[in-house]
């Protein structure tokens, strides 16, 4: 390994990949955590769900220019067709009509918590992985 340029320069390759399976550690904790707290279990991500489905059904309508959209055009470069207005004094990007992905977006509960599992195992794989390799190489 050639750390020339690195923060640790005087390391040996031995401390090196003690501090990779420490980072790796920390993605493994970090990892299990998000599968107990999770961003589809908020109250907000609950009450965006009651829109949606009231946007679906009807019951409310979503009148984008009542919102006090202001100067809107298309600026950039030419590949960028969106479209940006003036909102509270900043040029932001105009919301679309329409909310795409919406079975992704209501099932995101489950789809989040088989992300994060996921994550989890295949950390796990890495760390089990690692850990048999420094033992055959006889670096650990």
């Amino acid at each position: 390994m050639c750390n020339a340029d690195c923060c640790c320069r005087d390391a040996s390759a031995s401390d090196l990949i003690k501090y990779l399976l420490v980072l790796v550690l920390v993605n493994l904790l970090l990892s299990f955590i998000s599968i107990f707290i999770r961003a589809a279990q908020t109250e907000r991500y609950d009450q965006a769900l009651l829109y949606l489905d009231a946007i679906n059904s009807g019951e409310l309508d979503l009148n984008l220019a009542e919102f006090g959209f202001n100067n809107c055009d298309r600026t950039g470069d030419f590949l960028d067709t969106n479209y940006y207005c003036e909102i509270n004094g900043k040029r932001l990007k105009q919301p679309s009509e329409s909310v795409s992905n919406q079975g992704l977006f209501k099932k995101w509960n489950t789809v989040e918590l088989i992300l994060s599992i996921s994550r989890t195992v295949l950390t796990v794989g890495f760390v089990a992985f690692f850990y048999f390799i420094m033992k055959i190489k006889k670096n650990f």
